[in-house]
């Protein structure tokens, strides 16, 4: 995937695992021009505010460097274990999901809550809990908001809408 061991070998695990990461997308052609990417420029164009989790890059640092050793080294696994299954998997997945077909979704989440527990628990229990509290506060400021986040953050029993229903908001997809 175009990163020498040796390159990495001083990395914590996280950013080891960060780095194999985006160096797979890039060679897969997944690099580049996101959907969050996309849209917050066009919001910005037209005047309005644009907020992120991780605004700058010492944001996306600092939460990675507060992963515990165990969710480190689970997200490693996790890095891996998606660099060696086929890109056909990844695309499917999002193919179904635009269809109104969750299942690969919500099978590949429930799998991950099993294999990695401890970097599920960090990467999405704990960051969609978060989210709700977030998204609470913007409905009391009574603008417009669009939330963007990833597809395996609308699946599964710890999705940010069943978090939201939780909380009594009425959840529908559109």
């Amino acid at each position: 995937n175009g990163v020498a061991i040796e390159d990495i070998d001083p990395l914590r695990p996280w950013l080891a695992a960060h780095t194999i990461g985006e160096a797979s997308d890039e060679s897969r052609g997944w690099g580049g021009e996101t959907a969050e990417n996309v849209i917050a420029a066009a919001a910005l164009q037209a005047g309005k505010e644009v907020r992120s989790e991780f605004a700058f890059q010492e944001d996306i640092i600092e939460w990675f460097g507060r992963m515990t050793a165990q969710q480190s080294l689970e997200f490693m696994r996790f890095t891996l274990d998606e660099i060696l299954a086929p890109g056909s998997d990844e695309i499917a997945k999002f193919d179904a999901w635009a269809r109104g077909d969750t299942k690969p979704a919500t099978d590949w989440i429930a799998n991950a809550r099993r294999a990695y527990p401890a970097f599920y628990e960090a990467t999405l229990i704990k960051r969609n809990r978060d989210w709700v509290a977030r998204f609470d506060s913007v409905v009391s400021e009574k603008k417009n908001a669009i939330a963007i986040v990833g597809l395996y953050h609308l699946v599964g029993p710890d999705s940010i809408q069943e978090n939201l229903s939780r909380m009594g908001f009425k959840v529908r997809r559109v």
